[in-house]
C-alpha cells in the first residue's frame, strides 16, 4: 500500500507535489500565528492589570482607620496615648503588655491591603509590665495579602495569654 502512494507521488505532476508539501506548512504557519497574537493579546492586558495595581493608591478613610485601630487597641487591652495622621502614615503612641502588642501588629498588617507597619520602637517598661511605643502604619502601596479571619487572630491572642501567664 505505502509502494502504491509513493508510486503515484513520484509520477504525479510538479504543481500537485508542492501542493502536498506547502499545504502543511501553511496549516502550521496559520495555527502558530494565531496563538502568538492570542498570547501577546494576553500579555498586554496583564500588563495593563498591573499597572493599575502598582500605581493603586489608598483612597479609603483615614478617620475610619483611625477609628478601627482605636477598637482594635481597646480589644487588645492597649492605651493609645497619642495618634497622628501624616501624608500617608499613622503614627501611634501607647502603652502595652509585650505579648498583646504581637497581636496587635498582626491585626494592623490584616487591616486592608494598603496597611503596613513601617516602624516599631518600644521603650522601657514601668512598674506595672507595660512597655511604651511608638508605632508608624504606612499605606503609600498595595500589598497582595491573603487577609486572616478577625476570629483566627482572636484565637491567637487567647491562646498566647494562656501561655504568658
Amino acid at each position: 500500500m505505502l509502494k502504491s502512494l509513493n508510486d503515484k507521488f513520484i509520477n504525479s505532476q510538479t504543481k500537485t507535489k508542492i501542493e502536498l508539501y506547502l499545504l502543511p506548512l501553511l496549516l502550521l504557519l496559520l495555527i502558530s500565528f494565531y496563538t502568538f497574537e492570542e498570547k501577546q493579546e494576553e500579555m498586554i492586558s496583564t500588563k495593563n492589570s498591573f499597572d493599575e495595581i502598582s500605581n493603586k493608591k489608598f483612597e479609603g478613610s483615614y478617620l475610619e482607620v483611625l477609628s478601627t485601630l482605636e477598637n482594635l487597641a481597646n480589644k487588645n487591652h492597649i492605651t493609645i496615648l497619642t495618634n497622628e495622621k501624616d501624608k500617608e502614615s499613622i503614627f501611634l503612641k501607647g502603652k502595652s503588655k509585650i505579648i498583646v502588642l504581637e497581636n496587635f501588629l498582626k491585626q494592623i498588617e490584616n487591616l486592608n491591603n494598603f496597611s503596613k507597619v513601617q516602624s516599631l520602637v518600644l521603650y522601657k517598661k514601668d512598674e506595672n509590665g507595660y512597655y511604651f511605643f511608638d508605632l508608624k502604619i504606612s499605606f503609600e502601596k498595595f500589598y497582595f495579602k491573603q487577609l486572616k479571619n478577625e476570629n483566627e487572630l482572636e484565637l491567637k491572642i487567647e491562646d498566647d495569654a494562656f501561655v504568658g501567664e
